[in-house]
Order: C-alpha cells, then structure tokens, then sequence
C-alpha cells in the first residue's frame, strides 16, 4: 500500500517541506562548485550555440528516406539503387465532386432570381414559407453552402422562378 495513505496531513507537509530542503541544499553546493571551478584562470561560462545545420545532400538514402525529399536527383538514387521501382505519379488534378457540383447548380439557378430581384432573399424566404432563411440563400447564392434535401430545393428554384417570371411578365407589360 502506499506509504502516503496513512499520514496525517502535517507529516505529510514535513516530507513535502524536506524534499524541499534537500533540493535548496543541492543548488547551493552546486554554486559553490561553480563559484569555485570559475576562479580557475580559463574557465568560463559560454551560452549554448545551436548547431548549424548543413545543406542536405541529395541524392543519398538520408535525404530520400528520412527527409523524405523527392526532386529530381533523389528519386533519380531512389531508382537506381532500387529503393523504388517507377517514379511517384504526379498530384492527380481532379475535377469538382458531385457536391461542389451540385452547389454550383444551384447557385447558378439563383442567379437569375438575385438579377431581377436585386439579391432580395427575405422575399424569397417569405414566398417558400421560411423553409429556407434569407441567411441560408444567400449563403447558396454565394457558394458557401447547398441545400441538402432535394424536394425544398425543387421548391425553392421552382419558386424563385415562379416569382422571376411574373416579375418579367410585369416589366414586359408596363413597356
């Protein structure tokens, strides 16, 4: 069992206290052995330089394997000492997933809507019932975000375009 378990709280501080003492003892021995080794003529305390680190050298297993460089020179060593086999393949530039395309979709079917209507989104959020905020369609209009569930977002493009049509059929009339 640990021996701390049955002492009362003041022998514990005791113990604590001459953990304490006996490390105070130990740094003033030690500065007395340094007071003195500095009286020695040739003796002196020097800060700690950092080492400078050379170049790395490419071409060999250090840079390749533990610095994991890959230019030209270490994959070329690679290959001829036959760490590897091939070169690595080139990064793979890859096109938008089927979320970013579906975000840009629909921020493109809003477009039409924020040009006649001057980027009016509480109108919007108020004809489709607020099942979509004005924050939120602006958010989508700009790209930062989608609508997830298929059927709100159908009825909010059908909407938006109900609302451009009659807007348009207005203008067409008034002209």
């Amino acid at each position: 069992m640990n021996a701390f378990v049955d002492m009362k709280k003041s022998e514990y501080a005791l113990v604590a206290y001459s953990n304490v003492a006996a490390k105070s003892k130990e740094r003033k021995a030690l500065e007395k052995a340094v007071k003195k080794w500095l009286k020695h003529p040739g003796n002196k305390i020097q800060p700690v330089q950092p080492k400078q680190f050379e170049s790395m050298v490419h071409g060999n297993p250090r840079a390749y394997k533990r610095m994991g460089c890959r230019c030209e020179i270490c994959v070329t060593w690679a290959i001829s000492s036959g760490f590897v086999k091939t070169k690595p393949k080139s990064e793979i530039k890859r096109g938008p997933d089927e979320r970013q395309m579906r975000i840009q979709a629909q921020k493109e079917s809003l477009d039409r809507f924020a040009q006649v209507f001057e980027e009016d989104w509480q109108l919007l959020a108020f004809e489709i019932g607020y099942a979509i905020t004005a924050f939120q369609l602006e958010r989508v209009y700009q790209g930062k975000s989608e609508i997830d569930q298929y059927f709100t977002w159908k009825y909010v493009k059908k909407i938006a375009d109900c609302l451009v049509a009659e807007k348009l059929k207005i203008q067409g009339a008034k002209q």
